[in-house]
C-alpha cells in the first residue's frame, strides 16, 4: 500500500476566514454529493465512492472490502500522527469536483474515487458517460507541487500512469438506467490536472463571500482550462509510447462519434463553451 504525504499546508490555516471557507466549501461537496445519494449513487458525504456499497455485489467479497477499508485507515492514521490540517492538494480535489459537477452534470457524472483507489491507484475523480454508463477516464492532479517541479512532474505523471493505464478497484457502472457499483477495470486513461497554488487559494478565498449555491468568478475560466489541459494531454499521449490498450482508448475518447456525432471529448469542449475540436484526422 502506497501512502503519500499530505501536501502543502495552507500558511492561513487556523485563522477564522480559512476555517470559514473551507466549512463552505465542505457544506457544497456534501450538498452535491447529497443530490448524487438521492439519484441513488453510491457516494459518501466527500463525494467519494463508498466502499461499502460494493458489500453483497459479485465484484467483491465482504472480507476483501473490509482489508481495504483497514488499509485506507492505517494509511490515514500514520498521516494524523505525522501532519495536520487540511492541504492544498485537498483543496484543489474538492474544489475541482465541484467544478466538474456543476458544468458537466448535463452529460457527465463526476465523482471522487473511492478512498482506496485515491491511495492504491493515484486517482482523485473518475468521470463516467450518463449516456452510455462507461467510465471515460480519470483524474490526477499536481497543484501541491513548488511550480519549478510542477510541470516536469506533471509530465512525467502522465506518460508513466499511462503506459499500461491505472485500474480502479471500485467502479460504477449503469444499469437498467441507474448508476451502481461495478467490476474492478483495468487500462483507465488518467489525465494530470494541475492549477497554480495561488490560483486554487483565489478559488477557495472566493468562497468566502459568496451566497449559498454561487460559484466564484472566475470558476468557468478555470474549468475552460482545465478542458484544454485535458485536450492536449489526450493529443499528446495518442502520439506517445504508451500500451496499445490505452492508446485505443484514448483514440476513442477522442474521435469515437455518439449518435449526435461527438465524441466524449467533444462533449467536453462543448460544455466548456469551447469551439470542437480539430477533425480527428489533424489531431
Amino acid at each position: 500500500m502506497f501512502c503519500p504525504g499530505n501536501p502543502e499546508r495552507p500558511k492561513r490555516e487556523g485563522c477564522p476566514a480559512f476555517e470559514l471557507t473551507l466549512g463552505r466549501i465542505r457544506a457544497c461537496l456534501a450538498e452535491i454529493s447529497r443530490e448524487l445519494q438521492q439519484e441513488g449513487l453510491p457516494v459518501t458525504e466527500e463525494g467519494r465512492v463508498r466502499l461499502g456499497a460494493f458489500a453483497g455485489t459479485a465484484f467483491h467479497t465482504e472480507e476483501k472490502i473490509s482489508e481495504d477499508g483497514a488499509k485506507v485507515e492505517k494509511c490515514e492514521e500514520r498521516w494524523r500522527t505525522s501532519e495536520t490540517g487540511t492541504g492544498w492538494g485537498e483543496i484543489f480535489e474538492i474544489l475541482k469536483t465541484i467544478l466538474f459537477h456543476e458544468f458537466l452534470n448535463e452529460s457527465f457524472v463526476v465523482v471522487r474515487a473511492s478512498r482506496f483507489d485515491d491511495i492504491k491507484n493515484g486517482i482523485d475523480n473518475i468521470i463516467l458517460d450518463k449516456e452510455t454508463g462507461s467510465i471515460v477516464c480519470a483524474f490526477d492532479e499536481v497543484s501541491a507541487l513548488p511550480h519549478d517541479r510542477r510541470s516536469d512532474e506533471k509530465t512525467w505523471k502522465i506518460l508513466s500512469g499511462n503506459r499500461r493505464g491505472t485500474s480502479l478497484k471500485y467502479s460504477l457502472v449503469l444499469k437498467d438506467g441507474e448508476i451502481v457499483p461495478g467490476p474492478e477495470l483495468r487500462d483507465i486513461p488518467i489525465f494530470c490536472l494541475d492549477l497554480p497554488c495561488e490560483e486554487v487559494r483565489r478559488l477557495f478565498y472566493g468562497f468566502k463571500v459568496l451566497k449559498e449555491g454561487a460559484l466564484p468568478a472566475g470558476s468557468f475560466s478555470i474549468f475552460q482550462g482545465l478542458i484544454e489541459s485535458i485536450t492536449r494531454q489526450a493529443r499528446t499521449l495518442k502520439k506517445a509510447n504508451i500500451s496499445e490498450k490505452i492508446r485505443a482508448k484514448i483514440e476513442e475518447f477522442i474521435e469515437k462519434k455518439d449518435p449526435l456525432g461527438e465524441s466524449v471529448l467533444m462533449k467536453l469542449r462543448k460544455l466548456a463553451g469551447l469551439e470542437e475540436i480539430e477533425a480527428s484526422s489533424k489531431i
